[in-house]
């Protein structure tokens, strides 16, 4: 997955799945579309070892899963 970017009226404006790469914590409710994310976006949190996937992106409830890396 990719994030793009939109030229034009849009400049500037993130479309598409975020990734996280680098978190201290896991991902809340409030990492949601409001904050600019979507479903297919990616958390990784290096202190927990999980990568977080977004599966619903609402605002204010956003829902992740995660898999524990080892």
């Amino acid at each position: 997955m990719t994030m793009t970017r939109k030229a034009g009226r849009h400049a500037g404006v993130d479309f598409g799945p975020r990734r996280k790469l680098t978190a201290t914590a896991a991902s809340t409710v409030t990492n949601d579309s409001g904050a600019g994310g979507g479903v297919g976006s990616q958390w990784v949190e290096i202190v927990g070892g999980t990568f977080w996937c977004c599966v619903d992106a609402t605002t204010g409830a956003a829902v992740w899963k995660g898999v524990v890396l080892t």
